[in-house]
């Protein structure tokens, strides 16, 4: 297990820019469907819309790598305060995450 998490890290950092591009032109970032979020989410052996080599649980790892982006932006904000922010379009397009 412990060796297919490292596997899976390496993916992820191989493939970050790639897995964002998909999530973005497939129109899954702003999706509504519960089956989309499952895609992303569940832990399964893989994500089947990125191929068998994509780790299970990709979407909270791009949702930690978008509010560590936010983060580095804002360093003054407290823990307290990140928890209890809701606006996410702001957080996100604040973060730069992946920009070119």
């Amino acid at each position: 297990v412990e060796r297919s998490r490292g596997l899976g890290d390496v993916y992820k950092r191989q493939n970050e820019k790639a897995i964002w591009d998909y999530i973005c032109s497939s129109d899954h970032l702003h999706a509504r469907d519960p089956m989309v979020f499952r895609y992303y989410m569940k832990p399964a052996p893989a994500v089947e819309m990125l191929g068998c080599q994509a780790p299970a649980l990709i979407g909270i790892w791009v949702g930690a790598r978008i509010v560590a982006s936010y983060m580095k932006k804002h360093k003054d904000m407290k823990l307290k305060d990140l928890l209890e922010f809701t606006d996410y379009h702001t957080m996100l397009s604040e973060s730069d995450y992946l920009a070119s």
